[in-house]
């Protein structure tokens, strides 16, 4: 999108610069003609002085094309200035953290202040560092390996480890550029804050993890509770009435175990279904056995302009906003759900400009069958061809 935007602004120059150029200088040319000829005529007729009107006429001439060539390069060159003035308003002002690193030297050229805000570091320091004083040291092997596969034009790098001046650990998606860079060869880093949307899936799989543990106790006590019952009963199978009594209390029992395991689901379903309608983060969560434990975040519903009714009745809602060129390479990676629980999907929106970057997450049962299906989305960015 980069170069089809350079591209336009070229043509555009070309259409502003030129045209009122040949303008001019076409206009000063048959003005000299015409006026000298007239004033010629008028004032002496004889042809011997035909050379110097020629002369005349060459004088005005060179005149006209030398103002024509100093009004093109007085233009073009507001022009220049004019496109390299917002073009530094797009990096400055841009909302996602960017960097110009040296590609050989790995050394801060320039960053913006979405940057500056995010690490916590100021322009100054940023550029007194390299990039491999934001990565810790476990990581920079990766980092080496990136920088020398990036050639001429877009990578996408993906989720990577960051560090914060405060030392803490910051999780960004990254994209990478090749660029020229003060007529050096330089990248530039686009990277968006994930670290939500990690402590988000970091704390549902512990959820998911401790749930399961809770539940599996409550099964073993209700197994040794049963068990320890059937002892008894046993005991004082000589009284039949006794025994009746006992199976009732036991069926009694059981039915109030799962009423409250089936209330304390009902109210996890509620408190998830709660945080995803106050989560900021874009995702929702399709319950394949119960409508009622399917949540989607006001994130996911103003995106794709929906409301949770039309997320209940189709749950391929999202599949309408995918570009149509995109789509047959979207369900090509959906199908690959079959062997594995979780992909990651990238496609065009359907207004050709966003790029939507998301993963589709595979949630199964104690019986390895699939319950539930986690779609997460990234924030957009806009690319330039």
């Amino acid at each position: 999108m980069t170069s089809v935007l350079h591209s336009q602004l070229k043509k555009e120059a070309v259409t502003i610069n030129y045209i009122p150029t040949l303008k001019f200088v076409g206009i000063g040319v048959l003005w000299i003609v015409v006026s000298d000829l007239v004033l010629f005529l008028s004032q002496n007729t004889s042809i011997d002085h035909f050379p110097i009107f020629h002369l005349e006429i060459l004088k005005g001439i060179l005149f006209v094309v030398a103002m024509g060539i100093f009004f093109f390069v007085i233009q073009r060159k507001s022009q220049v200035d004019n496109r390299e003035l917002v073009d530094q308003d797009l990096f400055r002002k841009n909302p996602q953290a960017m960097f110009i690193y040296h590609l050989e030297t790995f050394e801060f050229l320039d960053v913006n202040e979405a940057a500056v805000s995010i690490y916590g570091y100021s322009r100054e320091e940023f550029l007194s560092m390299k990039i491999t004083d934001i990565r810790p040291a476990e990581d920079l092997p990766a980092l080496v390996k990136a920088v020398e596969q990036l050639q001429s034009g877009y990578r996408f790098i993906g989720n990577s480890r960051h560090i914060h001046k405060n030392r803490s650990i910051v999780h960004m998606e990254v994209s990478a550029f090749s660029i020229t860079y003060n007529r050096e060869h330089a990248g530039l880093i686009m990277s968006t804050d994930v670290s939500n949307q990690v402590k988000a899936e970091q704390a549902l799989v512990e959820f998911t993890k401790m749930h399961e543990k809770q539940m599996n106790d409550r099964v073993y006590q209700v197994a040794l509770f049963n068990k320890e019952l059937q002892i008894r009963i046993r005991e004082i199978n000589a009284n039949n009435d006794e025994l009746i009594e006992v199976n009732k209390l036991l069926q009694n029992a059981n039915r109030t175990a799962v009423a409250r395991y089936e209330a304390k689901i009902q109210r996890m379903q509620r408190l998830i279904h709660d945080l995803a309608e106050g989560a900021t983060d874009v995702f929702w969560i399709i319950d394949l056995h119960d409508a009622n434990g399917t949540s989607v975040s006001q994130a996911a519903l103003a995106l794709y302009g929906c409301t949770r009714r039309c997320v209940l009745d189709e749950p391929n809602f999202w599949e309408d906003s995918i570009h149509r060129d995109d789509r047959a390479k979207v369900k090509t990676a959906m199908l690959q759900l079959n062997n594995s629980d979780a992909i990651s999907l990238t496609y065009r929106h359907t207004n050709g400009l966003s790029v939507i970057r998301q993963e589709v997450r595979l949630i199964r049962g104690e019986d390895e069958k699939v319950e539930k299906i986690f779609y997460s989305v990234k924030p957009s960015i806009w690319v330039r061809r």
